[in-house]
């Protein structure tokens, strides 16, 4: 059965309570608001959510053409208040939505404490780099950190995310593996998913070091893992450091380049084999 909009509403707020506790946050209708839509007036309540809150993200893309079906939720950030944009048409779970509204809620979170209260967004994605290159790295490299620490921290709190080792979901890895190429539209999507596969298993947890953690991906038979070895190292020795919430542009460009690297060797190598 589809759960209803008040029960959305109610399961929104209970998550955040649930997220305060748990993470220290001050989450309530007071700083966050909730706006609901399905596909067929998606655009009619994104503009009006966007008038009254989120006036920046006018500028986003949302008329184009299926837009409104690609997401069950987003985080907006505000000046006034945060938000949580909510597809009410899905039948999803309610264990689903909860951990959905807990990935949400990170992601505010995220954009708050990640470089000191500003957005980085704002001040790195648009017009800061000195080359086409430069802010080619810098938007890729955050497009695939914010999905990446947003999801890392929602399954943190998640007591409904259960353990599991690298060997029992290598079949997924090694298809989304196939799916970081030039090529494919959501190849940072699956970059993001591969490195949450990665860094959620208990091979990672139970690594002395980021070489044992690359020993321990080899010898699980993913050779094609390999690929991105650069992109494992650096986020590897990222969560290693005082806070993993903090970020800088010099990491996020260097996320973006090693990630483009990694495509383009990968490609050569394909094409040096036959």
């Amino acid at each position: 059965m589809r759960i209803t909009r008040k029960q959305l509403v109610q399961l929104a707020y209970d998550t955040m309570n649930e997220y305060n506790i748990k993470m220290g946050t001050a989450f309530s209708s007071d700083t966050v608001e909730l706006a609901f839509f399905t596909p067929k007036n998606g655009v009619a309540v994104y503009e009006e959510f966007c008038i009254r809150y989120f006036k920046r993200q006018l500028s986003e893309k949302y008329k184009s053409s299926g837009f409104f079906e690609n997401f069950a939720a987003m985080a907006m950030i505000g000046d006034i208040k945060d938000g949580i944009l909510v597809r009410e048409d899905m039948d999803i779970p309610e264990y689903e939505w909860h951990h959905i509204f807990l990935h949400e809620l990170s992601h505010i979170l995220a954009c708050r404490e990640e470089i000191g209260g500003e957005l980085f967004y704002d001040l790195f994605c648009v017009d800061y780099a000195e080359s086409p290159e430069e802010d080619e790295y810098i938007n890729a490299g955050y497009a695939i950190w914010r999905e990446f620490s947003a999801e890392l921290f929602a399954m943190d709190i998640d007591d409904g995310c259960v353990p599991f080792t690298i060997s029992s979901v290598k079949k997924y890895i090694i298809n989304l593996c196939k799916e970081i190429t030039f090529d494919e539209p959501n190849a940072k999507e699956a970059m993001y998913r591969l490195l949450i596969f990665l860094f959620k298993s208990d091979d990672y947890y139970f690594s002395k070091n980021e070489d044992d953690f690359i020993k321990h991906i080899s010898n699980c038979g993913l050779s094609v893992v390999l690929d991105f070895e650069s992109v494992i190292r650096l986020v590897y020795q990222h969560l290693a450091g005082d806070s993993s919430w903090k970020i800088d542009v010099d990491f996020i460009m260097e996320l973006g380049f090693l990630y483009t690297l990694s495509i383009a060797n990968k490609r050569f190598k394909t094409i040096a084999n036959g």
